[in-house]
């Protein structure tokens, strides 16, 4: 039996969004976080999870983003309902 590209369809990509809908989280590139004690950066989202760089390491590890302290301010803003503006 032949396969098509069309029996094959990609799972859809999920990302920054997502996660912030999912977690209620300010998730996206770049963002402060800590893990255990940690400080580190957000590089990159795959699925529901975030891959963050620690910092003094070389590469990043994923995350879930409830086992992430988030550090910035915008953190406080989406505790208390508000959304950060897009630029």
């Amino acid at each position: 039996m032949a396969s098509t590209n069309e029996e094959r369809k990609p799972a859809p990509r999920l990302g920054f969004e997502d996660i912030c809908a999912q977690f209620n989280v300010p998730a996206r590139k770049g963002a402060r976080v800590s893990f255990q004690g940690q400080p580190g950066t957000v590089t990159t989202a795959r699925g529901l999870m975030v891959r963050v760089r620690l910092d003094g390491m070389s590469w990043s590890r994923p995350y879930s983003p409830n086992e992430l302290e988030w550090l910035d301010d915008q953190a406080k803003a989406m505790a208390g309902g508000a959304r950060r503006p897009r630029s």
